[in-house]
């Protein structure tokens, strides 16, 4: 009896070791709420379900954990068996998510996912553990705790389920690795220590009981290093996570504030130009390249920076290199270069860096890197009709005031899950798109080209260069700045709808400059686009508008800005105060839209609010709706009613 509370007692401190291990786990994420941050979350509740599971450890009963009453341990097993397999799912799933965001940049819908993952993660213990009570398979396991009893179909049934999740596991592990390439920072380091440590511990884990049930053969027997080995082995492996969030740097620094007196440094207020420059680099730059990224959380809500600082650095390679001669674009167009891979040693970023004395750009470079531009020839064309110079493009790239700008940067950028890059001078914008749009816009692309080129009256916006930045498969645009100067005008993004086309929370009567409002509030701002010649503005528009029936593209916008006095007048004013321009092309009227119309209108019965419609429709409701908006007046000057 002596060696049964030794054991207890033994099992009771491991046991505690690894739930106290797990609750502070569980405090840094509250001590530190960034740790929560998405997917942050996921770690938090894969750690709760191991604080959890871990406390059926302390139900082995001295003496008698052989003989613990069958409902008893039933009961035990029944929770300790559904939160060991959720914190199975939820450790999957953070790999998962990872994932999904890097390879298809799907931010928006998130917390779509999150809500999945937690129901899955409980669906699929209940699931396991409905499954072992049909067998008979709770009670006694091999380790003396109350989980998968011993000489069941279940004790197998859990051995291999474990290692078919233990496979899943590496294998989402090297996916998430593949993806990145060598573009990864500290904080998938870290990420790499606490997975790879859980398959160890798992493996070893899974291993000893194979061992303990071959050695044992028909034995109901337990013995004493089987349940310290067993227990030990489980607890290390569900102790990995929260350990990893104790040490985190941010916990780390945050208790050291406790312990240290807060000094005023004024001085930081009076730093010079060669001061300003690297703190820069320090607060925008070096959480997505150097150190401070060390959590995971960080590192993915801050990815769209990095992607951004590694596409300004790329473009300004290639367009410092810009070799490309200038042609003519019908025969361009005739034999096209569909693409190009601008791959840079390491030399040419260095020597970047030291031109621009921006020491981050040496950090950028890992030998994945590479920049596809598509079809550089027709884009070169379109440049030159609309004047825009390398020099105008180099300036609005990598300059310390345009790397402010990333500070507003929002990955979750609207539906698409696209984030936009304004140039500090008001000149270009980048904009990421899927690769879906990439593929409809390519097809698209030498009617566009022919259009803006042969006609310079078309309010379709310039679109200067399509990219694909590498490892991360990001494809972006870089087009011309519609609405220069959004700050200091009214902006509204048109479909001609009126279904989930309201910006709420503001005065529709007065609306505030600046802000991207939709058809309701222009409908309720109840004023019209006064011009001299209303019916020769809507002709260009229109004509523009068959070109994008034509190729069945739907889905587009008019971007309109009303200012009192803008600084300058760009190519798409149609009045000193109006500008305005058609934008977001990219969506097309295939089977996938087919399908989608489909399901809402005749399986979920809707009759109105349906976005996908067809290309013919699209451009019938924007023109009829355009017409309605637009007044004639006598003079030239339309001033802000």
């Amino acid at each position: 009896m002596g060696t049964d509370y030794q054991v207890f007692i033994a099992v009771c401190i491991i046991a505690s070791f690894g739930i106290t291990i797990n609750f502070f786990g569980l405090l840094a994420h509250i001590y530190v709420p960034v740790l929560l941050k998405h997917p942050g979350s996921l770690l938090f509740m894969h750690i709760f379900c191991q604080c959890v599971y871990m406390t059926h450890w302390f139900f082995l009963f001295p003496s008698k954990f052989e003989n613990i009453p069958v409902d008893t341990c039933k009961k035990i097993a029944i929770y300790a068996t559904i939160f060991f397999y959720a914190s199975w799912i939820y450790i999957l799933a953070l790999c998962v998510e990872i994932y999904i965001i890097l390879r298809f940049k799907a931010y928006s819908s998130s917390k779509i996912r999150i809500i999945c993952y937690n129901i899955s993660a409980f669906l699929f213990g209940a699931c396991i553990m409905i499954i072992y009570y049909l067998l008979d398979s709770l009670g006694i396991s091999e380790v003396g705790s109350c989980f998968v009893k011993i000489h069941t179909n279940g004790e197998i049934l859990d051995g291999s389920l474990n290692f078919f999740l233990l496979g899943l596991l590496i294998l989402s592990y090297y996916l998430v690795r593949k993806q990145l390439g060598c573009c990864f920072g500290p904080a998938f380091h870290k990420l790499s220590k606490v997975v790879l440590t859980m398959c160890v511990t798992i493996f070893i884990s899974r291993i000893t009981a194979i061992t303990i049930y071959i050695q044992r053969g028909d034995s109901d027997h337990i013995a004493a290093y089987t349940i310290i080995l067993g227990s030990s082995t489980c607890i290390i492996w569900g102790t990995s996570a929260a350990i990893s969030r104790c040490f985190n740097q941010k916990v780390m620094s945050k208790i050291k504030e406790c312990f240290q007196r807060k000094e005023k440094t004024e001085d930081l207020l009076l730093l010079d130009r060669s001061m300003e420059s690297e703190e820069i680099m320090k607060s925008i730059l070096s959480f997505a390249i150097d150190k401070e990224a060390d959590d995971i959380a960080d590192y993915i809500e801050n990815l769209g920076h990095k992607i951004l600082a590694q596409i300004l650095v790329l473009l300004t390679i290639r367009f410092k290199d810009d070799n490309i001669t200038t042609q003519n674009l019908n025969d361009v167009l005739r034999n096209p270069k569909r693409h190009v891979s601008l791959k840079y040693p390491e030399s040419r970023f260095m020597t970047l860096s030291q031109e621009l004395k921006m020491p981050f750009i040496i950090k950028i470079y890992c030998p994945d890197i590479s920049l596809y531009e598509y079809h550089p020839e027709i884009f070169q064309c379109i440049k030159d009709s609309t004047d825009f110079t390398k020099d105008l493009i180099l300036e609005s790239l990598l300059s310390h005031t345009n790397l402010k700008a990333l500070i507003s940067i929002n990955n979750g950028g609207g539906r698409s899950d696209s984030f936009f890059y304004m140039s500090a001078n008001q000149k270009i914008v980048i904009k990421t798109i899927t690769a879906e749009e990439r593929i409809s816009f390519m097809k698209f692309l030498p009617k566009y080209s022919k259009r803006i080129v042969e006609h310079p009256e078309s309010k379709l916006v310039r679109i200067l260069g399509l990219f694909q930045a590498q490892p991360h498969n990001q494809d972006f645009i870089i087009m011309e700045n519609v609405i220069p100067n959004k700050n200091s005008c009214l902006i509204y993004d048109l479909k001609g709808s009126t279904v989930d086309r309201h910006v709420g929370g503001i005065d529709s009567e007065n609306p505030p400059i600046g802000i991207v409002l939709k058809d309701v509030n222009f409908n309720r701002w109840g004023h019209s686009i006064k011009v001299q010649d209303p019916s020769e503005v809507i002709k260009h528009i229109v004509d523009d508008m068959k070109l994008l029936k034509k190729q069945k593209l739907m889905d587009y916008s008019i971007l309109l800005g009303i200012y009192e006095n803008p600084n300058e007048l760009t190519r798409y004013f149609i009045s000193n105060t109006h500008s305005i321009c058609i934008i977001d092309f990219f969506q097309r009227y295939g089977m996938k839209k087919s399908l989608e119309r489909f399901w809402k209108r005749y399986i979920l019965r809707k009759t109105k609010g349906i976005s996908a419609i067809s290309s013919v429709r699209y451009f019938k409701r924007i023109v009829k709706y355009l017409k309605t908006i637009f007044e004639q007046t006598s003079n030239n000057e339309d001033a802000r009613e």
